[in-house]
């Protein structure tokens, strides 16, 4: 044990370091034009380190709730004193997941953003599933999130995820999609509901797979699953957009009497 804490140690010590170093050269950002970023040499070294990986959320207690919990937490992350566009951000711990980005984002232009986030719970009206305290615990701040939607006159834009394991039986889909469009139409005439996809899920240990494959990372790499159907259903949002992996926003109207969640 105390030969892994050191080990441990060790790779935090050397991924702060390399970060450090070589911050444009990580991730995504390394494939910009006009980033020059040295091969790779000696062992691997991963950022954040392995050994922090499971615990990398970013969440943050003010601006969330545990399974028990039916109180609204509420943060702003983004740049101090912003006067740009202003979002309102709803969902379970997969929306909270991204809280880092937004704050980013936020510290890079004059936006601001407002998250409150529930374990295992998002906006809908429909009655989520779970034992008594925790269900109890999730309706409760389901209500606060809808209030906050029907009263969010002063946001750009509302953003909504939620986690995504299955697809479910056809008619238990319709329930659901007819559920969160009745969520989303309570928002105030003219601000749109930016819907973002969950992420893909990894069928396997993927920290461990990292940890004895090493730089043959490659091997440890999931195939993304089709893109699922998307049943029309009643109920019009009045407008909606999409956000995917980019920083592409596609506007979408929805036509009157259908609607694709």
């Amino acid at each position: 044990m105390l030969a892994a804490d050191a080990r441990a140690e060790r790779e935090r010590e050397r991924a702060d370091e390399l970060a450090a170093r070589l911050e444009a050269c990580l991730g995504a950002g390394s494939l910009l034009p006009g980033i020059e970023c040295p091969p790779p040499a000696g062992e691997p070294v991963f950022v954040p380190a392995l050994a922090d990986l499971e615990d990398d959320s970013g969440n943050r207690p003010e601006c969330w709730a545990g399974l028990e919990d039916p109180n609204f937490h509420q943060c702003t992350v983004g740049r101090p004193g912003a006067t740009g566009e202003r979002f309102l951000v709803l969902g379970d711990s997969h929306s909270n997941a991204l809280l880092a980005a937004y704050d980013s984002l936020g510290r890079t232009t004059d936006w601001t953003f407002d998250i409150a986030g529930h374990a295992g719970c998002y906006p809908t009206t429909r009655t989520l599933h779970g034992p008594g305290t925790v269900r109890d615990a999730c309706t409760e701040w389901r209500e606060a999130a809808l209030d906050a939607i029907e009263g969010a006159h002063d946001y750009d834009a509302i953003i909504v995820t939620r986690r995504h394991l299955d697809e479910p039986d056809a008619e238990r889909r319709e329930r659901d999609v007819e559920a969160l469009v009745e969520a989303w139409n309570l928002a105030p005439e003219g601000v749109p509901v930016l819907v973002l996809p969950d992420n893909p899920r990894m069928d396997r240990d993927f920290v461990a797979c990292l940890e004895s494959e090493g730089r043959s990372a490659r091997t440890c790499a999931a195939r993304p699953s089709p893109t699922p159907s998307r049943p029309t259903c009643s109920g019009t949002p009045r407008s909606r957009r999409e956000m995917r992996g980019s920083s592409t926003l596609r506007r979408r109207t929805a036509p009157t009497g259908s609607a694709r969640p």
